[in-house]
């Protein structure tokens, strides 16, 4: 069974077995003792027709009236500092590139550090907003951020925190006796132990940097976090409603924590439950590690998603988009999800890559109130075995709500919206993800469809075929002489409530979309949707599968691990041949 406990990195601790389990492996993560939960708030051309009118203008997918800051600033002129429209690298994501434009500055967050970046989210003038890393702008921009930053702190909790003492683990007598230290800030203590010739200290030490300098800076971005995941991500934070509150726990290993058997002197890697375990290598200046951690800390306070293989993958997902969210650079494993789109968003083998869906729920004024409520309010057991997994839970909450109020029909729109917005990485954090997308070769990237009996006709390729919530992206050339490109897709249903969405995206030299309108297709049915060719322009034709029932899949590699259901289907493709 999957248990509460989530990690990055694997971690091997000896007796706390029972708490850390591995991660990153074939299997599921361990079993781990119940821990107190404390309140949490929450393709030839046809003869030419006549040119067809052009869709009506479609309001921005990134429009928002989300204003952590009040009104937006004033529009304003915005200097990136590469011109160069095609500049972007994976190892750095989320820089602004091109010519200068005008947006308003919505808000700022974040730190530029050695392993963190700050983020800036401008709103165009068009209405879209987007996000950028706020230091690849010019000096003017820069003082702009710092001077409406400055006006904006985020606010303090004026609480005290008291130390947390937990079973088995730090006690008042190892400090005073020397075997363990102790650093302490408002929200964490930070633990280790005082063996220097542990992995951490030499891993310090290695460095040439100071292990004082070190907890200090820690604490300084723990504290941080804490206050951009309260004000920023509305997180449902440990004991934020508790009349006792306690401070949260992160223990530093390979220090030789006198309680750990074996000595303690190994790089555990980096895990969390309800507290952290962390080696020195993921506590340097703005580690996105800590941030991921943290927030599997804050899903295991509200209790939400435990013991049930299928809950397992929202545990990374979530915690990657917590840390991407904080900063653009702390998704840098979802160009495994990119370059494989057709397995859709519920493969446990890509929970640390498959947040792109996420992006897009909590961008949405719609759905981002229900948020963190599909953690805190997950259907369970009396014991607190969830009933439910993410998806389940984000449907009946948004039906609920009017979010999706003709349940699993909406939510299909609402994937079949994502998939066609992979295709221009049209989402807020859009250029990060784009810039993540260069690592994908084109043939992963893109689907390859397999010649059908007519011209025109292709099948959907049997050697990748989606899966549920999975999407193709098919290149598209319009033909010579087109004035549109038209598509007409059938179902090829292998179970009952299959069923899938499709749109014809073009995007311009600015890497704005334009959409078809969404063909639905329900079991053996067809649909068609049509765009009208303009030059200069590249179009994406991209199906996704949505089905009205959900399968879950549980952990990949366990032995009830289902077969996935595959939806195949057939296109003709009119105005255009294959990219």
């Amino acid at each position: 069974m999957i248990g509460i406990h989530a990690c990055r990195r694997r971690a091997a601790l000896g007796t706390l077995a029972l708490l850390l389990s591995g991660c990153g492996g074939g299997g599921s993560d361990g079993d781990v003792a119940a821990v107190p939960v404390p309140t949490a708030t929450p393709g030839p051309a046809p003869t030419p027709a006549p040119t067809p009118t052009p869709p009506a203008a479609a309001p921005c997918v990134t429009a928002s009236t989300w204003q952590p800051w009040g009104t937006p600033g004033a529009l304003r002129r915005w200097t990136p500092l590469d011109t160069d429209a095609d500049a972007g690298r994976a190892d750095d994501p989320g820089r602004a590139a091109g010519a200068p434009f005008d947006a308003r500055l919505v808000v700022a967050f974040g730190r530029d550090a050695d392993f963190s970046r700050r983020t800036v989210v401008l709103e165009m003038a068009d209405g879209c907003r987007r996000s950028f890393q706020a230091g690849s702008f010019a000096a003017g921009d820069i003082a702009e951020i710092d001077a409406r930053t400055a006006e904006h702190p985020l606010a303090a909790d004026t609480r005290s925190h008291a130390i947390d003492y937990q079973f088995g683990r730090a006690s008042a007598a190892d400090v005073t006796a020397g075997r363990l230290g102790v650093y302490h800030t408002q929200h964490f203590s930070i633990w280790y132990g005082t063996d220097r010739t542990g992995f951490s200290y030499t891993h310090q030490a290695g460095r040439g940097a100071s292990w004082d300098d070190m907890l200090r800076d820690t604490g300084a971005w723990a504290e941080q976090v804490w206050l951009l995941n309260r004000h920023l991500l509305d997180a449902p934070l440990p004991y934020l409603a508790d009349a006792a509150p306690k401070r949260v726990n992160l223990y530093i290993c390979g220090t030789g924590l006198p309680w750990v058997s074996g000595g303690d002197r190994g790089d555990c890697g980096a895990s969390a439950s309800d507290a952290m375990w962390m080696s020195s290598t993921y506590l340097q200046p703005g580690s996105t590690t800590l941030i991921h951690e943290f927030s599997h800390v804050i899903s295991t306070y509200t209790g939400g998603f435990r013991d049930r293989p299928s809950v397992g993958p929202a545990w990374e997902s979530y915690a990657e988009w917590n840390s991407v969210s904080l900063s653009l650079n702390g998704g840098d494993q979802v160009s495994g999800y990119l370059a494989q789109l057709e397995k859709g968003p519920t493969l446990s083998d890509l929970r640390y890559a498959n947040w792109p869906w996420l992006v897009a729920l909590h961008e949405a004024d719609a759905t981002r109130p229900l948020w963190w409520r599909i953690w805190t309010d997950n259907l369970r057991e009396p014991g607190g075995r969830s009933r439910e997994d993410q998806m389940e839970a984000i449907v009946r909450l948004g039906q609920a709500s009017g979010a999706f109020p003709n349940g699993w029909r909406s939510f299909a729109d609402f994937m079949g919206g994502f998939g066609a917005r992979l295709a221009a990485g049209d989402f807020q954090m859009g250029k990060a993800l784009l810039d993540y997308a260069r690592r994908v070769p084109a043939t992963e990237r893109y689907a390859a469809l397999s010649p059908g009996s007519a011209a025109g006709d292709y099948r959907s390729p049997a050697d990748r075929p989606l899966l549920q919530y999975g999407t193709h992206l098919i290149r598209l050339a319009p033909a010579s002489g087109a004035t549109s490109v038209a598509v007409r897709l059938t179902g090829d249903p292998q179970a009952a409530q299959s069923a899938w969405r499709f749109r014809i995206v073009a995007i311009d030299a600015a890497g704005r979309a334009t959409y078809s309108t969404m063909g639905v297709v329900d079991e053996a049915g067809t649909a068609s949707a049509e765009l009208p060719v303009v030059a200069g322009r590249r179009y994406v034709l991209a199906v996704t599968a949505t089905p009205y029932v959900y399968q879950p899949l549980g952990w990949n590699g366990d032995t009830a691990f289902p077969t996935p259901t595959r939806f195949p289907y057939r296109v003709t493709i009119a105005g255009a041949v294959l990219g």
